[in-house]
């Protein structure tokens, strides 16, 4: 289960989730590491504090939304899913945007965002974007899973589309490039 009230733990989290998972993810946390060392911390530390937030803001959002895509498939089977639109749609991250955790964090970001040259900010960005691409696709998953068995408790006549869960599993380790287990 993805940790979402802590912003550090959750990163450490996602962080170790996508060095086990994904080869090219050990390149972008390398350029990390090695910038955020040459930086004294009062420079750095605003600005992933910022990223922090909002990879956290992102990853809550879509997991809200992967149980209401679960719940509103199942009040309308013939709504599209996640299988028949790009992810920044089922996402919603023009919504994202706008939420006030997000927009804070990003507002925090943009006050500091000058605070380094550009390679190390690159560096900061690249990481960040990393954790939160692969974070919002994720939490919306586990928590779309999660509403299979949820939803029996708090929808009347709820019955999980289990074809569509599974599916969506597949999408998904297509989209990662790793097994469906590892899903």
């Amino acid at each position: 289960m993805l940790e979402f009230k802590d912003a550090k733990k959750l990163i450490a989290k996602l962080d170790a989730l996508a060095m086990e998972l994904f080869d090219d993810f050990e390149e972008v946390k390398s350029a990390f590491d090695e910038m955020k060392g040459k930086y004294a911390e009062d420079i750095i530390e605003p600005i992933c504090d910022g990223y922090e937030r909002r990879v956290q803001a992102a990853v809550l959002f879509s997991g809200a939304l992967g149980l209401e895509a679960n719940r509103d498939h199942f009040r309308d089977p013939f709504k599209p899913t996640v299988l028949d639109v790009d992810s920044s749609e089922f996402l919603r991250e023009g919504a994202l945007t706008m939420m006030p955790h997000y927009a804070k964090a990003e507002r925090d970001i943009s006050a500091h965002f000058h605070d380094l040259p550009n390679d190390a900010m690159q560096a900061v960005m690249e990481y960040y974007i990393y954790l939160e691409t692969c974070g919002t696709k994720l939490a919306h998953f586990k928590a779309f899973i999660l509403g299979d068995e949820l939803l029996l408790y708090t929808e009347p006549g709820y019955a999980p589309d289990r074809v569509l869960s599974y599916n969506y599993r597949r999408m998904l380790s297509e989209w990662f490039r790793v097994e469906e287990s590892a899903l």
